[in-house]
């Protein structure tokens, strides 16, 4: 019901979207645990949030990962989710995500939706790791000939980096 008017041309539409989406995954959440907790199951539900999340929102996350790449509901989907589910579990789920989340960069159509991705997944990884995960698709990228990708680089991700993780261009 959602997934359409993340495409929406208004942003106020937009948001609005995005707010029940976050509202019906917390209270999917909620159901979730609330289910466990009367299994007697109490103990378990503290431990491994983000395990029972990814068990919560996997096939959410599926579905969002099959949308195509120039579409904005996969961002804003997959942005919702990496605070719920992890950066990591995107990154299993995808192999090659940033390096998609970059190229998809040079479209102006839903260059900010993946760079709002970039900046959740550099916010929520930033302190957990390294910069590896990112760093070796971001040079990848680089390397192309294409300038439409360099230009979509250069006016989404390096901004993204430098605001998420203020070192990152100097390690970059």
């Amino acid at each position: 019901l959602l997934w359409p008017h993340c495409e929406d041309p208004f942003q106020g539409i937009v948001d609005q979207t995005k707010a029940m989406f976050e509202s019906l995954a917390d209270l999917r959440t909620l159901a979730h645990l609330l289910k466990r907790r009367e299994a007697g199951e109490a103990g378990a539900v503290e431990t491994g949030a983000l395990a029972q999340a990814l068990e919560i929102f996997q096939p959410l996350l599926g579905k969002a990962l099959l949308v195509k790449h120039n579409r904005k509901a996969r961002y804003r989907v997959l942005t919702a989710l990496v605070p719920r589910v992890g950066v990591q579990a995107l990154l299993d789920q995808e192999q090659g995500l940033v390096r998609s989340v970059l190229i998809a960069m040079s479209d102006q159509g839903v260059g900010t939706c993946a760079a709002a991705l970039l900046e959740a997944m550099l916010g929520a990884r930033a302190t957990v790791e390294g910069d590896a995960w990112w760093i070796e698709p971001m040079l990848d990228v680089l390397a192309q000939q294409d300038t439409r990708v360099r230009h979509g680089l250069c006016c989404y991700a390096m901004p993204t980096i430098a605001k998420a993780s203020p070192g990152g261009i100097a390690r970059l």
